[in-house]
């Protein structure tokens, strides 16, 4: 096999990037990165494999000291702290997708940063202080078919 000067191998960038290799695929199949095929394997150049770390989507946005940009003391949160403190002012499980559910349908005031969804602290105390505690889920008496 031929060493090609300038170009990566889409799985040994997939691996670097820790993305599975269909992220990869997929994103030569809608022709946002242009690939270079050799005797089955795929190679992209390096160009572009700069390109895609610069635009890979980053959970947890941080400022250039590193230091997480949605925080409780700044007042704004992102949806993966936003559920954690949920949980912790309701002391019961909530789900991320309870919270995705509430965001759309409009029941905590947020808005959107670039990928990230950002709320309010005084919104979401306000969104706790109307969301009561689930009673505690037990088995249902059966009905009995003669009564």
């Amino acid at each position: 096999m031929k060493k090609l000067n300038g170009f990566i191998s889409a799985i040994e960038c997939a691996k670097e990037e820790n993305i599975s290799k269909e992220a990869i695929y997929r994103l030569i199949r809608i022709g946002k990165l242009k690939s270079y095929k050799d005797g089955g394997r795929v190679f992209i150049s390096k160009q572009q494999y700069e390109e895609i770390k610069q635009k890979k989507y980053k959970r947890f946005p941080r400022d250039e000291n590193g230091h997480l940009i949605f925080t409780k003391e700044s007042g704004n949160m992102s949806v993966f702290y936003a559920r954690q403190y949920i949980q912790q002012k309701l002391d019961r499980p909530f789900t991320l997708n309870h919270l995705y559910y509430s965001i759309y349908n409009e029941k905590i005031k947020s808005k959107r940063i670039g990928y990230t969804w950002v709320l309010n602290v005084a919104d979401l105390d306000c969104f706790i202080l109307n969301n009561p505690k689930h009673p505690k889920r037990g088995k249902k008496p059966k009905k009995s078919v003669f009564s």
